[in-house]
């Protein structure tokens, strides 16, 4: 990341994720500010940083593996999984396990917010920022030309949401609604195989309007051009060789 001008009115924000053994999860976001990051004192001393803590949420309800991502000065936490009872999938062959007695990850809905702009706000708590239309495990969170666009990292199927119908969906910031999009083919790939997949199996990235997605079960790359919802997702041209992906979180 490249920052233009000084550095007096920037900091560095770095999200913080701890499952507990108690089954607690704790969320916290800390600070640097890069005038201190960078001053040549800092570079040539060796001395280590100290980063301050702005934001910090805790609880036996929080979902585990939330998603970090920025909107504009926002800092998010969306989506993750919670262990909820359910008894069709929990019976079935294949990629699901009845030995987990029917506990099955269930993806959340629910979105958090850190606003740096307002540093007054209490360090303890974030503030609740909506909710998806579907719950999305470990979402990426990615912002294309002013909006905030949410896709599950990976698939997730349940008796209550059997097609994964909301995978993929856009925020209007201006309605504060979210809008189901098509969810990418790569998930499709995936539901032929018979292997558990996890959020380091598939791949997501920003190139101008565009947002692209893999996996390692797909045999394509496919990509969403957001100024061109219409036309949906399109495979990009087979390649021989792989390519380098980056993975955003």
């Amino acid at each position: 990341m490249v920052w233009k001008g000084d550095y007096d009115d920037k900091s560095l924000y770095i999200c913080l994720a701890e499952h507990r053994v108690d089954g607690y999860s704790t969320y916290a976001i800390k600070a640097v500010e890069l005038s201190a990051l960078f001053s040549s004192s800092s570079l040539s001393s060796g001395c280590s940083l100290k980063l301050r803590q702005v934001a910090y949420t805790s609880g036996e309800d929080l979902p585990d593996n939330m998603a970090c991502g920025v909107f504009g000065s926002k800092i998010l936490l969306a989506g993750g999984t919670i262990g909820m009872y359910d008894p069709i999938v929990a019976t079935q062959e294949g990629r699901y396990n009845p030995k987990l007695g029917g506990f099955m990850p269930c993806p959340c809905t629910e979105i958090q917010v850190f606003d740096t702009r307002n540093q007054s706000q209490s360090h303890t708590t974030f503030r609740t920022f909506g909710s998806f239309n579907e719950g999305k495990a470990n979402p990426f969170l990615l912002e294309v030309d002013g909006k905030l666009y949410a896709l599950a990292s990976y698939p997730i199927q349940s008796s209550t949401n059997s097609r994964g119908s909301s995978y993929f969906e856009v925020l209007d910031p201006i309605r504060g609604v979210w809008s189901n999009l098509p969810y990418p083919p790569v998930f499709d790939d995936y539901n032929r195989t018979c292997d558990p997949a996890g959020p380091g199996d598939f791949f997501c990235f920003v190139a101008g309007s565009n947002i692209f997605c893999t996996s390692a079960y797909s045999p394509s790359y496919y990509r969403f051009d957001v100024a061109e919802p219409v036309k949906g997702w399109r495979a990009l041209p087979f390649l021989s060789t792989p390519t380098l992906c980056l993975k955003i979180h």
